[in-house]
């Protein structure tokens, strides 16, 4: 039986030194053991993982996603119509920072059924995409994601960036006639 000591030498059972043999990985200059390469699961993760990528891939799935997730936004309690809110707002967010003056203007509450009513408008969803999206809306990370979407301004930041994404998104479409300006993503 062999383990490495603070030295990192090998030391056999008998604490004789044993001089282990290095193994070299070309493509990420990875030296390790000979005995502890079995334990190496992704030996090059900084060459073969770039995070940049796969969070421009979640911005692009969520907001294909929840490209119209608008369409749930409700700004009384009558045009729910009788459907309960999935989340509210009694007061948004200050004055100040609204877009408009009248605060009536501004949305106070998300209905799942009429975001999924706009939903199955685009005849191209699949059933199996339509009883994803069902379920996606009972998630708390959507519910987290509406309710931030009613007491933040719209004028925030990170409001911002993800509604000019769906526009982006939105404006690459070939039967969009009438592009959208994206002025905080430019």
């Amino acid at each position: 039986m062999m383990f490495m000591s603070c030295t990192g030498k090998f030391r056999d059972k008998d604490d004789e030194i044993i001089y282990p043999i290095l193994t070299r990985i070309l493509e990420c200059k990875l030296i390790t053991h000979e005995g502890c390469t079995n334990q190496i699961l992704h030996p090059c993760i900084p060459t073969c993982f770039d995070e940049q990528q796969i969070v421009c891939a979640f911005l692009r799935t969520y907001s294909s996603l929840l490209w119209n997730y608008r369409a749930g936004f409700a700004y009384s309690i009558e045009e729910l119509n009788g459907n309960a809110p999935l989340a509210q707002s009694d007061a948004a967010f200050p004055p100040d920072q609204q877009q408009s003056d009248d605060p009536t203007k501004q949305p106070r509450f998300f209905s799942k059924e009429r975001f999924l009513k706009g939903c199955d408008r685009d005849t191209r969803l699949t059933s199996l995409y339509q009883d994803y999206l069902s379920q996606f809306v009972n998630s708390q990370m959507f519910t987290q994601f509406i309710t931030d979407r009613l007491t933040r301004s719209p004028r925030e930041y990170e409001v911002l960036f993800f509604d000019e994404l769906i526009k982006l998104k939105l404006n690459r479409s070939k039967l969009k006639l009438l592009k959208e300006d994206t002025p905080f993503l430019d």
